[in-house]
């Protein structure tokens, strides 16, 4: 074994790193071939270069001093630690073991982990065309008035303008282009919106770098098995505490973990469903008190019902439940693949009811569209249809 002593520069194909060096140092890897034993190789892509870091057991606090990522792929099961940091209230950020990580926030609190991202507060911190990921967090804070810390998040590679040739955008391989609230219009309460660039994810690997969940409802909607990673906000999936921008990775029912709080929390910061804005999830779902979850402890949790265009399982109704008075319809896209949705039949946009609508109630409701299996059924009026299915 021959030990890379250069900071920075662990990527020789044939080498390893010395265990004792890893453990205080920075090292970029391309597989946990490159890191020692006992280290894994961390995706960090495309918000920052992969690095070794220590392997945890995702069950066991003790094992890891921040957060212990799962890992999931075909031939593991383990988690890879992210070392803990704190923030204190002047905004000053300490911990991390090389000037090569970032301290990220994580969550409402005030610890964070640290990562190889570019750290930012705004996006004059950011290369030219990038965003920094503080300015929507900071913007879904403002329009909903919860007490929860905005800060310390790091830069997106920016996506190149959409042209008549790509007109969704431009992002680099292996990412895919997204919209980010970065505003509300003062008169219309429309979002001001800017491109940026996301890392995808699978149901089957869904590791997303911090302050990111996998999307994985999307799949049970188009019937498309990829997907891709969104910011961390309430209601996003996630698989650990490192995925979620605000609240914390809870249990909420048949295997599933969302970024929530527990019903008590929520109540402080006004309610389970005051977190959710339908402007970020799209109007398709919104959290609402379990108190059987979390052992009953800290009143329940609040946990995901999907509305109107919304995931669902035909066959385990209850993995994700549509609201009262919706059914889950089982379909096919315009590909042909096969879909699942809450809707409700419907003959005009008349017949589908107002649910999930903001705070402020300026917002698009419901159309009824024609789906491609045949029939008639309501779908979010500000989601193309045939785009989606």
């Amino acid at each position: 074994m021959c030990l890379i002593a250069v900071v920075g520069i662990a990527a020789l194909s044939a080498c390893t790193v010395d265990t004792a060096v890893l453990a205080t140092g920075f090292f970029v890897c391309h597989g946990d071939n490159d890191c020692g034993d006992g280290f894994g190789c961390l995706r960090a892509q495309p918000y920052g270069p992969d690095f070794c870091a220590p392997i945890c057991d995702p069950e066991d606090t003790s094992s890891c001093d921040g957060i212990c990522t799962r890992v999931v792929d075909s031939t593991r099961y383990e988690g890879l630690c992210l070392h803990g940091c704190g923030i204190s209230n002047d905004g000053t950020a300490s911990g991390c073991p090389a000037p090569e990580l970032s301290c990220v926030r994580t969550g409402s609190g005030s610890d964070g982990v640290c990562h190889s991202a570019r750290g930012c507060s705004s996006s004059a911190d950011c290369a030219a065309g990038d965003l920094c990921l503080t300015e929507p967090a900071a913007t879904i804070r403002q329009f909903l008035d919860l007490d929860i810390e905005a800060d310390h998040f790091y830069c997106l590679p920016g996506s190149e303008p959409p042209t008549a040739a790509t007109p969704t955008g431009t992002c680099p391989d292996g990412t895919w282009p997204a919209h980010f609230p970065v505003g509300f219009d003062p008169v219309t309460r429309e979002r001001i919106e800017k491109l940026g660039c996301v890392a995808g994810c699978s149901a089957v690997n869904p590791r997303c770098p911090p302050a990111f969940g996998c999307l994985v409802t999307r799949p049970i909607v188009t019937g498309v098995g990829q997907t891709y990673c969104v910011p961390g906000f309430y209601g996003v999936p996630c698989t650990d505490d490192s995925n979620c921008l605000f609240g914390r990775c809870l249990e909420t029912g048949y295997g599933l973990r969302y970024c929530t709080e527990t019903c008590n929390d929520a109540a402080r910061l006004g309610s389970c469903e005051r977190l959710v804005e339908p402007r970020v999830v799209g109007g398709t779902m919104r959290l609402v008190c379990d108190p059987s979850q979390n052992g009953g402890a800290e009143g329940g949790v609040c946990v995901p019902e999907f509305g109107i265009g919304g995931a669902c399982s035909p066959t385990t109704a209850s993995a994700y439940t549509c609201a009262d008075g919706l059914t889950c319809h089982e379909g096919r896209s315009a590909m042909g693949l096969a879909v699942s949705f809450c809707t409700q039949p419907c003959t005009t946009a008349a017949d589908c009811p107002a649910l999930f609508l903001p705070l402020d109630p300026v917002m698009p409701s419901y159309e009824c569209n024609d789906a491609p299996e045949g029939g008639r059924f309501c779908w979010p009026a500000d989601r193309g249809f045939d785009d989606e299915l």
